[in-house]
C-alpha cells in the first residue's frame, strides 16, 4: 500500500491508555484491529479509539 502525503503514524502509546478498549488483550476485537492499521488517513488516532471519558 502507498504511504501519501496526509497519512499520519497512529500513536498507540498515547491513545491506547485513555481507550475504554484499555483491559483488552491486544489479540482480542476490536485491539487487534486498531494494532493492524499503524498508519491512519489525517489522524494520529487509532482506528476503533474510543475515549473512556465519553
Amino acid at each position: 500500500m502507498p504511504i501519501r502525503d496526509n497519512d499520519l503514524l497512529v500513536y498507540f502509546g498515547k491513545y491506547c491508555k485513555t481507550c475504554k478498549h484499555e483491559k483488552l488483550g491486544e489479540n482480542e476485537p476490536p485491539c487487534d484491529e486498531c494494532l493492524e492499521h499503524p498508519i491512519n488517513l489525517n489522524s494520529h488516532k487509532p482506528v476503533n479509539y474510543e475515549d473512556k471519558n465519553d
